[in-house]
């Protein structure tokens, strides 16, 4: 069954192993996990108001957080995120850490990143 979303954040968070609507692993190639638009089942209600987006990486080999992104994901996610900040244009584009869910120890500082970003032209 299909539910349209009401979506109020984008939250970018690292791939810890939960649902998300997409996938940004280190090659870049953005993979979409859900239809955009539904509500999957399988996703809990604080989850309606959300569009998941997870990369892989962010962790040293000890597991610390550090910044690994690869210049490939992070020009996939800032095309990502133009994209549902487009469609989706009432939401915040936060880190998993700004919503109600508890805050992860390894969280990904949206704001700064989108400071910082320079996009490739």
């Amino acid at each position: 069954m299909n539910i349209p979303r009401n979506v109020k954040f984008i939250v970018i968070q690292l791939n810890e192993g939960a649902s998300y609507d997409y996938l940004i692993p280190l090659n870049g190639e953005t993979k979409a996990l859900n239809t955009l638009g539904t509500n999957c089942k399988a996703m809990h209600s604080e989850d309606d108001e959300s569009i998941e987006v997870a990369y892989i990486g962010s962790l040293d080999k000890l597991g610390n957080l550090k910044d690994t992104l690869t210049r490939r994901q992070e020009n996939s996610l800032f095309d990502l995120i133009v994209k549902l900040s487009e469609r989706y244009p009432l939401a915040s584009v936060v880190g998993n850490c700004k919503c109600r869910r508890p805050p992860s120890s390894r969280s990904f500082d949206v704001k700064s990143w989108l400071a910082n970003y320079q996009p490739d032209f």
